[in-house]
C-alpha cells in the first residue's frame, strides 16, 4: 500500500511539472526575446499618450484566430514598439492607424513613413510580415479571410488572398479573400513553393503554400492583394474533379540570401516609404539607414510602384488610406516588431542640405562638381521644412556632424513664418563649432499659420583647409533632427579640398653678431610656389628664441607682400649664442619651411660707476684730514669676453674739486689709498684694480666692495681749505690687458 501511494504521488508531481512547463515556457521565450530586441532598439517615436494605432478586431466567427499583436510603450527607452508576432506557432496579427486621431495617409500630399522593422533570428523562420495601405470596408478590422469569414494566416501574411479551397475557380474569386482595396510590401521569410497533387487539393483544405513558386530565397516584394492579376491559377485533375491552386506575381522582387541579416538577422532594419502625389508613385527602400549611427546607406535600392485612387476604391474627392502592418507564423516562426520614426499625419517634414562656395561666386556644390580650394569660404546649409501634419515639431534636437578640414567661424538659424513672411534669426557662435558635432534644440515648427514657423535654415560658416601636399576628400556627414513627433535624418554631401600651394620663406639675416646690449631685426620674404600673392593680413610669423615661443605676429599690411620681420630686443638676447627658429603660416594652416638664425653677442668690457658720489662732511682742523666716502659709491667692472680675459681699472681726477660758493680749488683733493696704506694722487691715471676672468659667462667685479673705510678713493683736506661745498669729476677707465 505504501509503495502504491508513493508511486501515485510521483505520477501526480510529474504531471504538475509538465503542466507548468506548457503554460510558462512561451511567456519566458516571448519576454526574453522582446527584451533582447528592445536592448538594441534604435531611436523612435514614443506615443504612449496618443491612440495612434490599434489592433485589428478579427470577425467573431467559429474557429477565429486572435490578434497576436501588441502595442508596447517602453518608458525607460522612451520608444513605442508594435509587436506583430512572437516566435510562437500559428499567430496572426494586424495593426492599423487610427483615423479618429487623423492618423492616415493623405494621397493629396507628399507622405513619408519611416520606421525600423525587426525580425528575430530563427533556424527556419516563417512566415513574415507586410506593410499595408488599405481602404477595406472592414477598416481597422481588416484581415485576410476565407469564404467563411475566418481570418487566415500562413502565406497570406494577413493581407494576401487565402488559397484554402481547391474549388475556387478564378483569380478574381480568390482575390476577394484578401484585404480589399490595398497595396502591400511583403517581407516573406518562408518559401511557399509547394506543387500539390490532386489528392492534396480537397475542397476544404488546400496546402496554402504555393505563392512563392519559382522563388528559392526569402524575399521582399510588393503588389495589390485584392487584384486578380496578382495571382496565377494552376490546376490538377480533370473536370468535374478538377482542383485549383494559385501562385503569386511578385512586383519589384528582391531575394535575400540566407547569409544576409536584412531578414531573420535578429537586428533592426530601416524601411522608408514615400508617396509622391506629383508622380503618383510610392517608393520604398529597405535597410537604407544604419541603426547604430543613423547614417544613410544604399540598402536594397529604391523600388517604385504607380498607385491610383481607383486601386483603393476612392472617389474623386477622397484621399485618405489606413496604413499599418500585418504578419503571421505557421509551423515556422519569427518574431516581428516595428518602431516608427515619422508618421505623416503627425508631422510631415523634409530636409535639404547643400554646400555653397562663397569664395567662388556662391557656387553650389554637386556630386560632380565638388572641389574647393584651401582657403575658400564655405557655407553648409540644412533646410528644414514642415510640409504638413497636425502636431508641432517641438523639442527638436539637432545633432549635426561637422565636416572635417574646416576652420569654423560661426553660423545662424533663420526661422520663417511662411504665412506672413516674418523671420527670427538665432546666432551660432564659433565656440559651438569646435568639436565634432553641433547640437541645438530648435524652435518649434508647425503648420502654416500666423503663429508658427514652418521652415528653419541652419547655416554653418567656415574656411576649408588642407595643409597636406595633395587633395583631401572630406567624407559626407550625418545630421539628425529628433523630437517627440518626428525623427528625420539627412546627409551633407562629401567634397574635395585641393592642396594649398607650397609656402616657403627666405632670409638673409640668419647669422648675426652683435655687441652686448644691442637688439636686432630678422627680416625675410614668404612666397607661394605657384606665384600667387601672399596676403599679409592673413599670414603670421611664428618664432622661437632659445626654446621659448615668442608671440605670433601678423605680417604688416604696409610692407611688401610676403615681407616679414622679427624684432628682438637686447633684453631678449640673454645668451652668448642665441638661436632663433621661425616660419610663417597662412590662414589655411599652410606652414612654410623653418629657418634658423644664430645671434652671437660679442664679449664686452666696461666699467659702471655712479654718476653722483660724495664724501662725508667735516669740520675744519689745523692739520690735514683724510675724509671717508659716503655709502653711495658703487664701482663695478663687467666683463663678458670669456674665460682668461684680463683687465685693469684706472681712475683720474679730470676736474678738480671746486667750491660752489667761493670758487676755491682743492688741489690734489681726491687720492687713492691702497690696501697697504700707500697714498697716490689722481692727477694722472692711477691703477686701482686688475683681474683675470674665470668663466665664459658675464663676470661682474664690484671694486668698491673691496675697499675699507680707510682705503680706496678718499678725500685729502688741508687746514687752509675754505669752508664750502665742492664738486669735481673722476674718470674711470677699464683697459683690456690682453
Amino acid at each position: 500500500m505504501k509503495r502504491f501511494r508513493l508511486k501515485l504521488m510521483g505520477l501526480v508531481m510529474s504531471c504538475l511539472l509538465v503542466g507548468l512547463a506548457i503554460v510558462i515556457s512561451p511567456k519566458l521565450i516571448q519576454g526574453a526575446s522582446i527584451t533582447q530586441a528592445l536592448e538594441s532598439a534604435p531611436q523612435g517615436l514614443y506615443f504612449k499618450d496618443s491612440d495612434l494605432f490599434r489592433l485589428a478586431q478579427f470577425p467573431s466567427v467559429s474557429g477565429q484566430a486572435t490578434n497576436s499583436g501588441e502595442i508596447i510603450h517602453d518608458a525607460d527607452k522612451e520608444v513605442s514598439v508594435i509587436k506583430i508576432t512572437d516566435a510562437v506557432k500559428n499567430q496572426l496579427s494586424a495593426v492599423w492607424s487610427n483615423p479618429s486621431v487623423n492618423n492616415y495617409v493623405d494621397l493629396s500630399k507628399k507622405q513619408t513613413m519611416t520606421m525600423w522593422i525587426y525580425s528575430g533570428s530563427q533556424k527556419n523562420p516563417g512566415d513574415g510580415m507586410a506593410f499595408v495601405l488599405q481602404n477595406d470596408r472592414h477598416g481597422m478590422s481588416a484581415i485576410s479571410q476565407n469564404s467563411s469569414g475566418v481570418a487566415q494566416a500562413g502565406q497570406t501574411l494577413g493581407v494576401w488572398a487565402s488559397d484554402t479551397n481547391g474549388s475556387v475557380g478564378s483569380t478574381a474569386d480568390l482575390a476577394t479573400t484578401a484585404i480589399q482595396n490595398s497595396w502591400a510590401i511583403e517581407f516573406d521569410s518562408y518559401i511557399n513553393n509547394a506543387n500539390p497533387g490532386y489528392q492534396e487539393l480537397t475542397s476544404d483544405a488546400s496546402p496554402n503554400s504555393s505563392y512563392d513558386t519559382g522563388i528559392s530565397l526569402r524575399h521582399i516584394a510588393d503588389g495589390f492583394p485584392a487584384k486578380g492579376a496578382t495571382y496565377n491559377q494552376k490546376s490538377t485533375g480533370l473536370w468535374p474533379l478538377r482542383r485549383f491552386f494559385y501562385t503569386m506575381n511578385h512586383t519589384n522582387l528582391q531575394t535575400i540570401p540566407a547569409s544576409s541579416t536584412i531578414m531573420n538577422g535578429g537586428r533592426w532594419v530601416h524601411l522608408t516609404v514615400v508617396w509622391d502625389p506629383t508622380t503618383s508613385k510610392v517608393t520604398y527602400n529597405v535597410d537604407d539607414k544604419d541603426a547604430a549611427t543613423g547614417e544613410s546607406q544604399s540598402g536594397i535600392g529604391n523600388r517604385s510602384t504607380t498607385l491610383s485612387k481607383s486601386d483603393f476604391g476612392l472617389g474623386t474627392n477622397e484621399n485618405n488610406l489606413l496604413w499599418g502592418f500585418t504578419g503571421s507564423t505557421g509551423e515556422s516562426v519569427s518574431q516581428s516588431m516595428v518602431i516608427f520614426e515619422s508618421i505623416p499625419s503627425m508631422v510631415q517634414a523634409s530636409a535639404v542640405t547643400s554646400i555653397t562656395n562663397q569664395s567662388q561666386g556662391n557656387q553650389v556644390l554637386t556630386s560632380k562638381n565638388k572641389t574647393v580650394n584651401a582657403g575658400d569660404q564655405l557655407a553648409f546649409d540644412y533646410d528644414l521644412t514642415y510640409d504638413s501634419g497636425s502636431d508641432l515639431w517641438y523639442d527638436n534636437d539637432a545633432t549635426i556632424e561637422l565636416p572635417e578640414n574646416m576652420i569654423y567661424t560661426g553660423g545662424k538659424i533663420i526661422y520663417t513664418n511662411v504665412y506672413n513672411g516674418n523671420t527670427t534669426t538665432d546666432t551660432i557662435d564659433a565656440s559651438e563649432l569646435t568639436g565634432s558635432t553641433f547640437t541645438r534644440t530648435l524652435r518649434d515648427l508647425g503648420p502654416i499659420s500666423g503663429q508658427n514657423f514652418s521652415t528653419a535654415k541652419i547655416q554653418l560658416y567656415g574656411r576649408a583647409i588642407n595643409n597636406t601636399t595633395s587633395s583631401v576628400t572630406v567624407d559626407d556627414t550625418h545630421a539628425n533632427f529628433s523630437g517627440p513627433t518626428n525623427i528625420l535624418d539627412t546627409t551633407l554631401q562629401d567634397f574635395i579640398v585641393t592642396a594649398a600651394p607650397a609656402l616657403s620663406i627666405t632670409s638673409d639675416t640668419t647669422d648675426i653678431t652683435l655687441d652686448e646690449g644691442e637688439g636686432t631685426t630678422i627680416t625675410g620674404t614668404a612666397t607661394y610656389a605657384d606665384g600667387s600673392t601672399v596676403d599679409n593680413a592673413t599670414t603670421k610669423v611664428h618664432a622661437n628664441l632659445n626654446g621659448t615661443d615668442l608671440d605670433s605676429a601678423t605680417l604688416l599690411t604696409t610692407d611688401a607682400a610676403g615681407h616679414f620681420q622679427i624684432n628682438l630686443t637686447a633684453q631678449q638676447l640673454t645668451q652668448r649664442t642665441n638661436t632663433l627658429t621661425f616660419y610663417v603660416e597662412d590662414n589655411n594652416e599652410n606652414k612654410s619651411n623653418e629657418l634658423t638664425a644664430t645671434i652671437t653677442l660679442k664679449g664686452t668690457l666696461h666699467v659702471a660707476a655712479g654718476d653722483n658720489v660724495s664724501f662725508k662732511s667735516i669740520q675744519s682742523r689745523p692739520t690735514t684730514q683724510i675724509v671717508q666716502r659716503q655709502d653711495d659709491w658703487n664701482v663695478q667692472v663687467l666683463d663678458s669676453r670669456g674665460k682668461d680675459s684680463t683687465w685693469t681699472l684706472q681712475v683720474q681726477e679730470t676736474k678738480p674739486l671746486t667750491g660752489l660758493t667761493s670758487g676755491a680749488i682743492l688741489d690734489n683733493g681726491m687720492v687713492y689709498v691702497n690696501a697697504a696704506g700707500q697714498q697716490y694722487d689722481l692727477n694722472t691715471p692711477q691703477t686701482i684694480d686688475s683681474e683675470t676672468t674665470s668663466s665664459d659667462l658675464l663676470e661682474v667685479t664690484n671694486v668698491s666692495q673691496k675697499w675699507t673705510n680707510d682705503s680706496g678713493i678718499l678725500l685729502s683736506v688741508h687746514p687752509q681749505t675754505n669752508a664750502d661745498k665742492y664738486e669735481g669729476q673722476l674718470t674711470w677707465s677699464v683697459i683690456d690687458s690682453i
